[in-house]
């Protein structure tokens, strides 16, 4: 039977299945529950960003008030040097 077929109709038959099998597997593999596929993986993931994210802001800000407060004391003793040298104390 499949003698008499002509190679074109095949190969046209074969080009029309083949996107629809991969698409079916695809379905397949995306399809289900949410904790069996990557959207699971990648929810863990984003929530570690996000923790990594807030912690390293919360150092940050408390390195900027440190840098802040350290400024200010250099700018006092500058304030300090500036009048003991106009004095001429130093």
């Amino acid at each position: 039977m499949f003698a008499v077929l002509d190679p074109a109709i095949i190969a046209i038959v074969v080009a029309l299945i083949a996107p629809l099998a991969t698409y079916l597997v695809a379905a397949k593999r995306l399809s289900g529950r949410i904790r069996d596929s990557e959207a699971t993986d990648l929810w863990a993931e984003s929530r570690s960003i996000r923790d990594w994210s807030t912690t390293r802001m919360k150092e940050l800000s408390d390195e900027i008030r440190e840098l802040e407060q350290r400024l200010n004391e250099l700018v006092q003793e500058n304030a300090d040097l500036k009048r003991r040298l106009g004095e001429g104390d130093v």
